[in-house]
C-alpha cells in the first residue's frame, strides 16, 4: 500500500509526497482501525485504498463526539478520476447525529507527521524525482482558503 500511495500522491500537492509515509505509520498507531483498511480491486489488481482512524468533533459547548476519518485515500495513477475513489467513501452513519450544531474537527495525533522521519523512509525507497506541478499551486490555494460565516 505504501508504494502504491507513494505512486497516486507523487508530486501532486507538494514536491514528493508524505502519504505513503502515513500510511506506513499509520498501521502501528492506537487509533488506526485495521477492519476498516479497504481496497479496491480491478481485474484482480489492488487499484486503491483508504484507512481509517479515530478522531473527534467538539462543538462550541465542548461536548465531544467520537468519530471515524478517513484518509488518505489512494487510487492508483492511471485509474484516477474513474469514479474509484468515491466507491471507496462514506456518509454519516445516523442521520441527523450531528444536531445543525457547528462541530469542530480534531485529527488524530497520528497524522501528525516529522519530517525527518518522513526523509528517513523515504532514503530507503527508489528515489524519485520531486518536481514542481501547477497542481500544488492549485491545492495550496484551497487548503489556505476559507469562508467566513455571515452571523
Amino acid at each position: 500500500m505504501e508504494e502504491l500511495t507513494r505512486k497516486a500522491f507523487y508530486n501532486l500537492y507538494i514536491p514528493g509526497c508524505v502519504e505513503h509515509y502515513l500510511v506506513h505509520h499509520m498501521r502501528g498507531h492506537e487509533d488506526f482501525i485495521p477492519e476498516l483498511d479497504f481496497v479496491a480491486e480491478l481485474d484482480g489488481q489492488i487499484i486503491g485504498n483508504i484507512m481509517y482512524t479515530k478522531a473527534k468533533l467538539t462543538d462550541e459547548q465542548g461536548v465531544k463526539k467520537d468519530i471515524l476519518t478517513f484518509g488518505p485515500v489512494c487510487i492508483a495513477p492511471e485509474h484516477q478520476r474513474k469514479g474509484f475513489g468515491k466507491a471507496l467513501m462514506v456518509k454519516e452513519l445516523k442521520e441527523g447525529v450531528l444536531d445543525g450544531r457547528r462541530w469542530f474537527y480534531t485529527y488524530s495525533p497520528v497524522m501528525d507527521l516529522d519530517a525527518q522521519e518522513v526523509q528517513n523512509y523515504d532514503s530507503t525507497l527508489e528515489p524519485l524525482e520531486k518536481k514542481y506541478l501547477p497542481s500544488q499551486d492549485e491545492f495550496y490555494i484551497m487548503s489556505h482558503s476559507f469562508v467566513e460565516d455571515e452571523e
